[in-house]
C-alpha cells in the first residue's frame, strides 16, 4: 500500500480504495464550490482514507486517522444512492439528526456518515471485496490545518467505543438465542396456564392470545434495549461535542470571527437537536415503562380472577354439602305443613265470608225488587190518570176544531156571496156601457140636424138643466137619507156579526189555550217524564242486576277456584301427611333410643301455639279488611246513587227546558194564528164596506142614468153641445169606476186566497196535535211492554239467586269432603 504523496492517482482495488490525506488538499475529492481551508501548522500529522466493501453493502472495518507513534489510522467512507434505505427519509432536520445519531461511528463535526455494526456480520473476504461496483470517490475535502489536529483526541475516544460494537461473536449470539428461546417457552407456558384457568375457550384461541402477548412483550423489551443504546450514544456524542467546543474555544484566538461564529452556530444547533432527541427518547422510555406496568397489572388481575374463581368453587362445594343435610329438609317440610294448614283455614274463612256476602246481597236484591215494584205501580196509576186527562183534553180540542170548521164554512159562504155581487156589478156596468154608447150615437145624429132645431134644443136644454138641478138636489137629499138608513142597518149587522165572531174566537182561544196548556204542560210532560224516569229506573235496575250477576259469577268462579285449590291442597296435604307420618314414626323410633321426645314435643307445642296466635291475628285482620271493604262498597253505592240522582235531575231539567221552548213556540204560533184570524176578519169587514160603497155608487149611477134619459127625452138633439161635455165626464167617471172595480176585485181574490191559506195552516196544526197524541199513546204502550220485560227479568234473577245458595253449599260440601 505504499505510494508517493504528490502528483499521484489513488490506486483503486476491486474492494478497497485508499487515499492519503496529503492528496485531499487538491479540489478533486471534496465538494465543489467550497473554498480550500488553509494548511495545518503541524506537518507531522498524517492519515489514510480507506473504502471497504462490507457485508450486504455495509462496512465492516472502520479505521481512523491518528498521530505519529500510533497505529496507522484508516477512515471508512461510503456513499450510497438516494434510495438506499428500506424506510423513507423524514423531512425534518431533527429526525435526520436522530437517524444519524442512532448509527455508531457518526462524526458530527465533519458531517460524514457511519453505520452500526451488525451482530450477524462476518469479516470481509475476497469474494465480498470482488463485488465492488462503480462507486464515486467520496474523499471529503478536509484542509490540513489545526482543525484536523484538534479533533484527533475525540476521534481516538470514538474508536475505543466503536471497537466494542464491531466484530461480533457469533457463538455468543447463538448461546444467547438459545437462552432466549428457553425463556420464551417458559413465558408461553405461564401465559397459557393463566389464560386457560378462567375461560372455556379452545386451546387454539388461547395459544394465539399467548403468542400475541409474547410478541408485545418482546417488542417492548427490544424498544427498551434500543432506547438504552441510543441514550448511551447520545451521551457519548454530547461528550464529544463538549470536547470539540472546548478545543474550538482554545483555538478561537487564531481563527477568524466569521468561521468561529458559523461553527459555533452549527454546534449549538446540533446540541439543541441532540437535546430534543434525548427528551423524546426519555418520553418513549416512559411510555414503554407504563405499558409494561399495565401488562403486569393485567397479568396480576388475571391471576386474581383465577383465584377468585377457585374460591367460588370451594364455596359452592361447601354449600352443596350443607344442602345435602336431612335436618334442614325436615324443618322445611314442617314449615310447609304449617303454612298449608294456615292457608286451608284462610280459605275456609273466605268461603264463610263469601256466603255471608251472598246472603246480604240476596236481601238487598229483594228490597230493591220490592221498591221497584212499588215505583212501577205508582207509575201505572199516574200514567192512567194522565191518559184520562189526555182523552178529555183531546175531546175539548176536537170540539174547538169543529167550531173552527163551522167558522170556516161561514167565511167561505160570505166570500161566495161577495163574488156573486161582484159578478152582478160587472153585468150592470156592461149594461150601462151599452146605454151610454146608444146615447152617444143619438147625440151624434142630433148634431147633424139644422140650426132652428138647435135653438129649440137650447131652450129645452136650459129648462132641462134647471130640472136637472132640482132633480139632483132631490136625489142628494134622498141619497143622504138612504145612505143614513143603509149605513145604520149595515153597521148594526156588522157589529152583531163582529161581536158574535169575537165571542167565538175568544171561546176558541180559551179552549185551545186551555187544551194546549193542560195537554202539553200537565199531561204530556208528566207522561213523558214518567216514561223517561221509568226508563232510567229500568236502566239503573238493569245495570244493578248486571253488576250483581257479574259479582255472583265472580264469586262463583272464585268459589270454584278456591274449592279446586283447596281440594288439590288437601290431596297434597294428605300425601305429605302420610309421608311425614312415616318419617315421624322413624323419628320416634330413633328418638326413643336417644331420649329426646320431650324436647321435640315442647318445641312443637310452642310452634303450634304461635301458629294459632298468628291465625287468630290474621282472622281479625281479615275481618277488619272485609268490614272496611263493605263500608267502601256502601259508600260507593251511595255515591253512585247520588250521581244517578243528579244525572236524572239534570236530564229532567233539560227536558223541561226543551218542552218550555216548544210550548213558547206553540204559543207564538197560536198567537200568530189569532192575529191572522183578526186580520182576516178586518179584511172581511173592509170588503163588506167596499161592497157597500160600490152599491151606493151603483145606485148613484142608476139615478144619473134616469136623469140623463129624462133630459134626453125633453131636449133631444138641441142641446148637443152641452150634452157632449157631460157625456165625456160620464165616460171618464165610468172608466175610473171600472178600473176601481177591477182593482177591488183583484184585492178581494187575494184576500180570499190568504184566508184559505190561514184555514189550511190551522188544519195542519190540528193534525200535528193529533200526531203528538198518537205518539204519546205509543210511548205509553212501549213503557208497558218494558215494564213487563223488567218483571220477567226480575223473576229470572230471583230464581237464580234462590239457586245460588244451593250451589255454594254443594261446593263447600265437596271441598270439605
Amino acid at each position: 500500500m505504499s505510494s508517493s504523496s504528490s502528483g499521484r492517482k489513488t490506486p483503486v482495488d476491486c474492494g478497497v480504495q485508499i487515499r492519503f490525506i496529503n492528496d485531499l488538499h487538491d479540489g478533486r475529492g471534496g465538494q465543489q464550490g467550497q473554498p480550500p481551508r488553509p494548511k495545518s501548522q503541524s506537518p507531522s500529522k498524517y492519515g489514510v482514507a480507506v473504502r471497504v466493501q462490507g457485508i450486504a453493502g455495509q462496512p465492516y472495518v472502520v479505521l481512523k486517522d491518528g498521530q505519529k507513534g500510533d497505529s496507522y489510522g484508516v477512515q471508512l467512507k461510503t456513499n450510497y444512492p438516494s434510495g438506499y434505505g428500506s424506510l423513507p427519509r423524514r423531512k425534518d432536520n431533527s429526525q435526520n439528526a436522530r437517524r444519524g445519531c442512532r448509527r455508531p461511528g457518526w462524526n458530527t463535526a465533519q458531517g460524514s456518515r457511519c453505520f452500526p455494526s451488525s451482530p450477524y456480520t462476518s469479516p470481509p473476504s475476497s469474494t465480498h471485496n470482488s463485488l465492488g461496483r462503480s462507486q464515486q470517490q467520496t474523499a471529503n475535502k478536509t484542509p490540513a490545518n489545526q482543525w484536523t489536529g484538534r479533533l484527533a483526541a475525540a476521534e481516538t475516544q470514538r474508536t475505543n467505543l466503536t471497537e466494542t460494537q464491531v466484530t461480533p461473536d457469533l457463538l455468543l449470539d447463538q448461546g444467547q438465542s438459545a437462552e432466549a428461546s428457553r425463556e420464551e417457552q417458559q413465558m408461553m407456558q405461564t401465559i397459557y396456564s393463566i389464560l386457560r384457568e378462567g375461560t372455556n375457550e379452545s386451546d387454539i384461541v388461547i395459544k394465539h392470545k399467548a403468542k400475541v402477548i409474547l410478541q408485545n412483550v418482546k417488542l417492548k423489551d427490544k424498544t427498551q434495549d434500543e432506547l438504552n443504546r441510543e441514550r448511551a450514544e447520545l451521551q457519548r456524542k454530547v461528550a464529544e461535542l463538549q470536547l470539540a467546543l472546548q478545543q474550538q474555544k482554545r483555538d478561537s484566538i487564531n481563527n477568524s470571527s466569521a468561521t468561529l461564529k458559523a461553527e459555533l452556530e452549527s454546534c449549538l444547533d446540533e446540541n439543541l437537536q441532540l437535546r430534543e432527541l434525548h427528551d423524546r427518547m426519555k418520553k418513549e422510555l416512559n411510555e414503554t415503562q407504563s405499558e409494561l406496568t399495565q401488562l403486569r397489572m393485567d397479568r396480576e388481575n388475571a391471576e386474581a380472577h383465577s383465584r377468585n374463581m377457585e374460591d367460588q368453587l370451594a364455596e359452592l362445594q361447601d354449600e352443596i354439602k350443607k344442602d345435602n343435610n336431612n335436618k334442614t329438609d325436615l324443618i322445611t317440610c314442617q314449615n310447609e305443613m304449617t303454612e298449608i294448614y294456615q292457608a286451608k283455614q284462610k280459605l275456609e274463612e273466605t268461603l264463610r265470608q263469601r256466603e255471608r256476602e251472598l246472603t246480604a246481597l240476596k236481601g238487598a236484591l229483594k228490597e230493591e225488587v220490592a221498591s221497584h215494584d212499588k215505583e212501577l205501580e205508582t207509575l201505572r196509576e199516574q200514567y192512567s190518570a194522565d191518559m184520562e186527562k189526555l182523552r178529555s183534553s183531546m175531546e175539548q180540542v176536537s170540539q174547538s176544531h169543529a167550531g173552527i170548521e163551522a167558522e170556516r164554512l161561514r167565511v167561505n159562504a160570505s166570500v161566495r156571496t161577495l163574488q156573486q155581487q161582484l159578478e152582478d156589478c160587472r153585468d150592470e156596468s156592461s149594461h150601462w156601457m151599452e146605454q151610454f154608447h146608444n146615447t152617444r150615437d143619438e147625440l151624434r145624429t142630433a148634431k147633424q140636424d139644422p140650426k132652428p132645431i138647435a135653438f129649440m134644443f137650447s131652450q129645452d136644454l136650459q129648462k132641462s138643466n134647471a130640472e136637472l138641478q132640482k132633480a139632483r138636489l132631490e136625489l142628494e137629499k134622498q141619497r143622504t137619507q138612504f145612505d143614513k138608513k143603509s149605513h145604520q142597518n149595515q153597521e148594526a149587522e156588522l157589529k152583531y156579526e163582529i161581536d158574535r165572531l169575537k165571542d167565538q174566537l175568544q171561546r176558541a182561544k180559551g179552549e185551545f189555550s186551555k187544551a194546549q196548556e193542560k195537554n202539553k204542560k200537565d199531561q204530556l210532560k208528566r207522561s213523558e217524564l214518567d216514561v223517561k224516569v221509568a226508563e232510567d229506573a229500568q236502566k239503573a235496575q238493569e245495570e244493578v242486576n248486571v253488576r250483581l250477576k257479574e259479582k255472583v259469577s265472580r264469586l262463583e268462579g272464585q268459589l270454584l277456584n278456591n274449592a279446586t285449590e283447596s281440594s288439590e291442597a288437601e290431596l297434597a296435604l294428605h300425601s305429605e301427611v302420610r309421608g311425614l307420618r312415616s318419617e315421624l314414626d322413624e323419628a320416634k323410633r330413633k328418638a326413643s333410643r336417644l331420649n329426646q321426645e320431650h324436647i321435640f314435643g315442647g318445641v312443637l307445642k310452642r310452634r303450634v301455639t304461635g301458629a294459632q296466635v298468628q291465625l287468630e291475628e290474621q282472622r281479625e285482620k281479615a275481618r277488619k279488611d272485609l268490614q272496611e271493604v263493605h263500608r267502601h262498597g256502601t259508600d260507593a253505592q251511595t255515591e253512585l246513587e247520588r250521581s244517578h240522582g243528579n244525572v236524572r235531575r239534570m236530564e229532567e231539567e233539560d227536558k223541561l227546558k226543551r218542552e218550555e221552548l216548544e210550548l213558547e213556540e206553540e204559543r207564538s204560533s197560536v198567537e200568530m194564528l189569532t192575529e191572522r184570524l183578526s186580520r182576516s176578519r178586518d179584511q172581511i169587514d173592509q170588503l163588506r164596506s167596499e161592497l157597500m160603497q160600490e152599491r151606493s155608487s151603483k145606485q148613484d149611477l142608476e139615478l144619473d142614468k134616469n136623469a140623463m134619459e129624462r133630459h134626453r127625452e125633453k131636449h133631444g138633439a138641441g142641446n148637443s153641445t152641452s150634452s157632449g161635455a157631460e157625456t165625456e165626464d160620464l165616460n171618464m167617471t165610468l172608466d175610473e169606476e171600472r178600473h176601481n172595480h177591477s182593482e177591488q176585485r183583484d184585492q178581494l181574490t187575494l184576500k180570499v186566497k190568504a184566508l184559505k191559506r190561514q184555514v189550511d195552516e190551522g188544519e195542519t196544526e190540528l193534525e200535528r196535535i193529533d200526531n203528538l197524541r198518537r205518539k204519546a199513546q205509543r210511548d205509553a204502550e212501549e213503557q208497558m211492554e218494558l215494564k213487563e220485560a223488567l218483571q220477567s227479568r226480575v223473576t229470572t234473577l230471583e230464581t237464580e239467586l234462590n239457586l245460588q245458595p244451593l250451589t255454594t253449599t254443594l261446593f263447600v260440601c265437596l271441598a270439605r269432603l
